[in-house]
């Protein structure tokens, strides 16, 4: 059996979130949904998502920008460390 991939496509992102795809590129070129560009193609960070959808699940109220920031703030290599 494969391990799935660090990565999901951004189609299937759209379709855990319930969003658009556009939805999902525009995040990605703000920088709010991590992620690869892999000459045209665009994946967003499997983590991420499963971590995005796992807030929404939980029933509190998501604001995506503010958990797309703490989430990579959460995951900042300190400068001393690096």
């Amino acid at each position: 059996m494969t391990p799935p991939s660090a990565f999901i496509s951004v189609k299937d992102t759209a379709g855990l979130l319930g969003v658009s795809k556009g939805t999902v590129y525009r995040r990605y070129h703000a920088g709010q949904f991590p992620g690869r560009r892999f000459g045209r193609a665009i994946s967003i960070l499997r983590v991420f998502v499963d971590d995005l959808v796992g807030e929404i699940n939980s029933g509190r109220p998501v604001n995506v920008e503010e958990f797309a920031a703490s989430w990579a703030d959460a995951r900042a290599v300190p400068e001393d460390a690096a």
